[in-house]
């Protein structure tokens, strides 16, 4: 599947001008302002950077292979708190029981540029440690992309209260979580070509003022203190620590902190292109994670005074739609999803008197009474007058104007889009 295309429409469909994000070229009707670079995953599975201003087109992998139909990818702000996320040799990582190897075996970068975690032959833990500050009764998420060279692996962590310690330790063979104590969340990730990416959440005391992360080797008996062996390790890449109660794409760092600044992508269409009295808002689109905030987007007249918005709601797995005319609210729907973090297909049917909300294939639900919206002219990824912008996933995203098609024609195209 190429890249996504507002502009595919079925054959006899009325409909307005439609816009698009031409990432691979930099040419688009959306103005992206991204004002740093960025990593996406490319068609062949890889991680690359992408240039600031430039939206990312991403292919996630599906056990260990790339989707593929790629999605636009749109991510919040983010810090990268690791200052060395690839070179463990620098004196900020210390080792305990272990020697480093640079440049070892290739990365999920396609580079020769990961390091060799090799075990001594004592009889204890065999790990790396790092030290950073961290804010309080805050939610922070580490990662590392693992590739076994004999071992497992784990990640063992905890504030400067140590009011708790976690450990997690992950089958990196197998691609599964072994056991986790502490009670963060933990999640691993097929990256392919034997790389996993490992990660543990969990929210800081309200007194911590840092985070002490320690990836360390577990043997086949699933122990992290044993006698090694002086052979066998791991491999390993791309350490990350966020404020964020979920990893996002992979921020290099090679000497202090770095920044990837938030994604943005509006300021498509105008007056000529919508149909303020009757149409179709559609997109196929997933959720980064159910993170109890609102993300949106919407027609509107460029405030949310006069919008028709699509979002997920600040509940888990919840597709809303909301509109309003003239600053009042007129229809207020929402429906449940099996999971928000899966590309679901949504669409939003308005007309006076008239709206629903189709999602997967079938009317959710409707709503017979309420006015539409006055002076649609712009497409944004927020709810019109840039709150609660949309982060997350889209392949798809269409409008259509449906005057002059009947009833059925419309339930047509709706069950169409959206099967």
């Amino acid at each position: 599947m190429e890249a996504p295309n507002l502009a595919m429409i079925p054959s006899g469909v009325k409909a307005g001008k439609l816009y698009s994000i031409m990432p691979e070229d930099g040419v688009g009707d959306f103005s992206a302002t991204r004002n740093s670079t960025a990593t996406r995953v490319n068609k062949d599975g890889l991680i690359e950077t992408v240039a600031q201003y430039t939206p990312r087109l991403n292919y996630d992998l599906i056990n260990g292979k790339p989707d593929s139909c790629p999605h636009y990818l749109l991510e919040p702000q983010r810090i990268n708190t690791f200052p060395y996320s690839e070179d463990y040799t620098q004196s900020d990582w210390l080792k305990f029981r272990v020697t480093i190897t640079a440049n070892s075996t290739t990365s999920p970068e396609g580079e020769l540029n990961a390091y060799k975690i090799t075990e001594d032959t004592s009889n204890d833990t065999h790990l790396l440690q790092e030290g950073v500050s961290a804010g309080a009764s805050l939610n922070y998420t580490q990662s590392y992309f693992v590739k076994s060279n004999g071992r497992n692996f784990g990640i063992r962590s905890y504030d400067s209260t140590v009011s708790v310690v976690y450990l997690v330790k992950y089958d990196i063979i197998n691609g599964s979580i072994i056991s986790n104590t502490g009670g963060g969340t933990a999640n691993i990730q097929d990256f392919g070509n034997g790389w996993f990416r490992c990660s543990l959440t969990y929210t800081t005391n309200a007194s911590a003022t840092g985070i002490t992360s320690q990836p360390r080797l577990i043997d086949d008996s699933d122990n992290d203190s044993y006698l090694g062996d002086g052979v066998s390790g791991i491999y390993l890449f791309g350490a990350q620590l966020e404020q964020s109660s979920y990893s996002t794409s992979y921020i290099p760092t090679s000497g202090t902190t770095v920044t990837r600044a938030a994604d943005s992508a509006n300021g498509a269409g105008d007056a000529s292109t919508f149909n303020s009295e009757q149409g179709i808002l559609f997109a196929e689109i997933a959720a980064l994670a159910n993170d109890n905030t609102f993300r949106m987007m919407c027609i509107c007249d460029g405030t949310n005074n006069n919008s028709v918005n699509l979002q997920f709601k600040n509940t888990d797995n919840t597709i809303r739609t909301r509109i309003e005319s003239g600053g009042v609210a007129q229809v207020d729907m929402d429906s449940t999803v099996l999971s928000a973090l899966n590309f679901n297909k949504i669409a939003v049917k308005f007309k006076a008197n008239d709206f629903a909300l189709w999602i997967n294939g079938n009317e959710a639900i409707t709503d017979t009474s309420g006015s539409t919206p006055l002076g649609l002219n712009e497409l944004k990824f927020d709810n019109g007058s840039g709150n609660h912008k949309f982060y997350g996933k889209f392949k798809d995203l269409r409008y259509y104007d449906t005057e002059g098609m009947t009833d059925t024609e419309i339930n047509n195209l709706l069950t169409q889009l959206t099967q």
